[in-house]
């Protein structure tokens, strides 16, 4: 069972959204006394790809479970993230592959107010 969030921010639809969550994962991993690369890089990239391919405010939620993180990322759009295998030379299209490689499970979920990004990383 998944204890309380630990953290919930309300973002701006923005670039500069993607900076505030990582450095609020951070010093949440920083509290919990783990390593927070992997789960700042993650958080990173799914509020990036909210901003980027969602719609409206982007609310980020970090929970905890005894050696577990798990980070949700929620916006008003209505489509479905798919991992993209882009050409070598392509600048974008790398955020979920890399979500993928970094966590031990992911998944996407339609709510009714929108879409919901999760990713669950042991520590």
């Amino acid at each position: 069972m998944w204890r309380h969030a630990l953290l919930e921010l309300e973002l701006a639809d923005q670039p500069s959204s993607v900076r505030t969550a990582r450095r609020a994962v951070t010093a949440l991993c920083a509290t919990l006394e783990v390593e927070p690369s992997n789960a700042a890089l993650v958080v990173s990239e799914l509020v990036a790809n909210a901003v980027e391919h969602g719609h409206g405010p982007v609310t980020t939620t970090a929970c905890w479970q005894s050696s577990r993180v798990r980070v949700e990322v929620t916006d008003e759009g209505h489509g479905h993230p798919t991992v993209e295998h882009p050409e070598l030379l392509r600048e974008r299209g790398r955020g979920l592959m890399i979500v993928a490689a970094l966590a031990d499970k992911w998944g996407v979920a339609e709510t009714t107010s929108g879409t919901l990004v999760w990713a669950e990383l042991a520590y």
